[in-house]
């Protein structure tokens, strides 16, 4: 389901892009924060309509998946998951990846709206798994910007962390007391450009 009616809501609110996705890349994670509050599914929407991104998929808690919600998320690209220790969610990813078609998988490092310490491992392993590339897509609620990051592939889980919390350490997602800002070194020297 496309959602055409969500094209050029965010730009006629204010909102401005900072990057493109790259044209010639048709698999890849895209890491999407900070995740604070539960707008940030609709805000969501309107940049996959902005974007284009009709074949991308994400992940969401499997309780939401209850009649009539469930055909809905279905729809547009929901995965569902449960939430806990050790459940498999990663093994049934990417053994349900198909090579041959276009794949991409958003979703939050925080893997919930609380407030983290540290930012989950399933993006990671994922794009490891898979030899996908990552993508940072950051939400910032006071400026109204979504930036794009360049694509990286990491080389270790502390690099990709550092890199996320890098940039998604500088923006303010709906609720800034649940970002990631109190995880990086210096909350000053904020820029989400050049990432």
């Amino acid at each position: 389901m496309k959602l055409l009616f969500l094209k050029g809501i965010l730009s006629q609110r204010g909102w401005n892009y900072i990057g493109t996705l790259p044209n010639e890349l048709e698999k890849f994670i895209l890491v999407v924060g900070p995740h604070t509050s539960w707008r940030d599914f609709f805000v969501g929407l309107c940049l996959r309509s902005d974007l284009e991104i009709f074949n991308m998929r994400f992940l969401a808690k499997s309780n939401l998946f209850i009649w009539p919600f469930s055909f809905f998320l279905k729809s547009i690209g929901a995965i569902p998951v449960r939430r806990g220790k050790s459940v498999g969610n990663v093994s049934r990813l990417v053994q349900g990846f198909d090579s041959k078609k276009p794949f991409i998988l958003a979703l939050a490092p925080e893997g919930t709206r609380s407030r983290v310490e540290s930012l989950k491992s399933g993006y990671y392993n994922i794009s490891k798994a898979l030899a996908l590339p990552i993508i940072c897509l950051g939400m910032d609620y006071k400026r109204k910007i979504i930036s794009i990051s360049q694509p990286y592939q990491p080389l270790t889980l502390l690099e990709s962390n550092n890199h996320i919390i890098k940039i998604f350490g500088s923006i303010d997602g709906r609720n800034p007391n649940l970002g990631l800002t109190h995880l990086i070194d210096e909350p000053d020297k904020r820029s989400i450009s050049n990432n």
